[in-house]
């Protein structure tokens, strides 16, 4: 876990050098990689540790998203916001909500094919009590994912359901100027 840990001191000290060496050996060096990534996940639960594996798919460029190795991060990522999101609504973990939201809204290749079960999962986000107007990181999400709702969602249940029995004002008003 050597490796990772100093993907994670490269990311918090915005070394360029480390980050593209680390990557390099990633490249290189997959099944180590997942060995220690798995050994990351199990041993952190702290939310804000494991948007690191966002941080990790973001080192890849544009050009590099066919790579199987790429895919494979982000379908861990997808994995894990299924089965972490209902904690993060919990525990009010703003910020780590919003690194997931932004990364489906970037990345929606990764949920296409399990639509109705991240939907599902995703729609109690809508209606937790971190729904206020005050936190930015959580209005921002709120709207991507209404966004995404609104595109990927053809009969469009959850939103009317949310404009139905929504307890925020400003997501419902966000809903209502995005149908004109």
């Amino acid at each position: 876990m050597q490796k990772f840990n100093s993907f994670i001191s490269a990311i918090d000290n915005d070394d360029d050098d480390k980050i593209e060496s680390y990557k390099k050996d990633l490249l290189n060096n997959s099944d180590v990689f997942f060995n220690e990534l798995s050994i990351f996940i199990n041993e952190n639960k702290e939310y804000n540790k494991l948007k690191y594996i966002i941080d990790l798919y973001n080192i890849f460029d544009i050009s590099e998203q066919t790579l199987s190795i790429v895919k494979s991060i982000g379908d861990l990522i997808f994995k894990l916001y299924i089965e972490i999101i209902d904690n993060l609504i919990e525990n009010r973990e703003e910020y780590s909500i919003y690194c997931y939201i932004d990364f489906f809204y970037t990345n929606n290749v990764f949920f296409q094919k399990q639509e109705q079960i991240f939907f599902q999962k995703s729609y109690n986000i809508l209606f937790s009590n971190l729904n206020n107007e005050e936190s930015s990181w959580f209005i921002i999400a709120c709207y991507r994912l209404i966004d995404l709702y609104s595109h990927y969602c053809k009969d469009n249940l959850y939103i009317e359901k949310y404009l139905l029995i929504g307890n925020n004002e400003l997501l419902k008003n966000y809903i209502s100027k995005s149908k004109i």
